[in-house]
């Protein structure tokens, strides 16, 4: 138990400190000026550093741009990819495996920015390209033996492939997710463009309609209108309304399978549906239930003659 919080300790600790190591890397790339002093690049140079992370910053600015000029920004990255699973301890799946991956991710991105571009402005870069010297060197040999366009095809290959061995990213399930959003964006956009078209189907034979109506009898357009729009509300209000479901009667005895469980959502709304429809047939039934009722609904009945009661 105190070796696991030892070690557990040991892991946020190293955490934290690529964390801080990658903040400071950023600091220093992000304020690089070629101008500063730094140790081994410009020897005998003097004057204060304008970079923000000192002497020590303009040194490891210096250092990274030399070697791999804008790809330098992955390695903060990288830190802080490490430093997230030291802190919350998880165990990476073949380390080796990932390390080789992003290794062969720096080379094609170096390799790549070499390529795209050829001149910089900044003065402090191997050569002035963007790849520094380690991208310079690896365009070089790939467009000797591959030529420009095959050098291209190659990267973009090893791109996807040192993605796909330094992460858990699937390009698969991106397209897959990818093309199943844009199936439910067409899909809602279709449906929306065919309700709007019978939308105004509707509106041009309402129009159709009123026009002809105001021809005919000539009646004010206005009125016609205001009538046609109350008809159309009150024919939606009625389709808006829920119909009861028909109520099936059966003559022999139910059986037991499809008998309700009582306490059910189903038995709820059977005795639901059977108390409006008793409260419906009491107010029908209603005047007959009485004697005043009845009488006065058997006085209102056509009496027959004599005649015909003799018979």
């Amino acid at each position: 138990m105190k070796a696991s919080t030892i070690s557990r300790r040991v892991s946020e600790f190293v955490g934290v400190a690529l964390f801080a190591a990658a903040l400071f890397w950023i600091v220093s790339l992000a304020s690089y000026e070629p101008a500063d002093p730094a140790w081994f690049f410009k020897v005998g140079v003097g004057g204060p550093t304008a970079n923000f992370a000192g002497r020590v910053g303009a040194f490891l600015a210096e250092l990274t741009f030399q070697l791999v000029g804008y790809t330098a920004f992955v390695v903060p990255v990288a830190l802080i990819v490490a430093g997230w699973n030291y802190f919350w301890c998880r165990k990476v799946d073949a380390p080796a495996t990932k390390v080789f991956g992003a290794c062969l991710l720096f080379g094609c991105v170096s390799t790549f920015m070499s390529m795209a571009v050829h001149t910089t402005g900044t003065a402090g870069m191997a050569s002035h390209t963007g790849g520094g010297y380690l991208g310079m060197f690896l365009s070089a040999q790939m467009t000797a033996y591959l030529g420009q366009t095959g050098s291209v095809i190659i990267l973009m290959a090893l791109l996807f492939i040192s993605i796909i061995i330094s992460t858990q990213f699937s390009f698969g399930r991106a397209f897959a997710a990818l093309f199943g959003l844009l199936a439910a964006s067409g899909g809602r956009m279709i449906t929306w463009w065919r309700e709007r078209r019978e939308e105004r189907q509707r509106e041009k034979q309402r129009r159709e309609v009123i026009a002809k109506h105001t021809k005919k009898t000539g009646a004010d357009p206005a009125t016609v209108k205001e009538m046609a729009e109350a008809g159309a509300k009150a024919a939606r209000r009625k389709t808006a309304e829920p119909v009861d479901p028909p109520v099936t009667v059966t003559t022999g005895p139910v059986p037991a399978a499809s008998r309700p469980k009582l306490g059910s959502s189903s038995t709820r709304s059977g005795r639901a549906g059977a108390s409006i429809r008793a409260a419906r047939l009491k107010r029908r039934f209603s005047p007959w239930l009485s004697w005043k009722g009845c009488r006065s609904r058997l006085s209102l009945r056509p009496r027959r003659s004599s005649a015909s009661s003799r018979r």
